[in-house]
């Protein structure tokens, strides 16, 4: 199943939509209402919430390994070149 934003008004299974109306529908209809300029493509929230997801946990790794990083150069006594 596929969720579809309608970009032209629709009828889809006897009931009338509107541009701006989602549709979850089969892969076959998705695959119909994009190829005829009707609908788009919507990304899921699972997908988005997900990258969000490992992009936070990377910043926070990354922090995470500034914080514990010398910033007196003890333990590197040539400092960076």
């Amino acid at each position: 199943m596929k969720k579809i934003k309608l970009i032209r008004p629709h009828i889809h299974a006897g009931v009338s939509y509107s541009p701006g109306d989602e549709l979850l529908v089969s892969d076959a209809d998705a695959i119909f209402l994009v190829r005829y300029q009707i609908g788009v493509a919507v990304k899921t929230a699972t997908k988005s919430a997900n990258k969000t997801e490992k992009n936070a946990t990377s910043a926070t790794v990354a922090a995470i390994t500034e914080d514990n990083t010398p910033s007196d150069n003890t333990n590197n006594p040539e400092g960076d070149k």
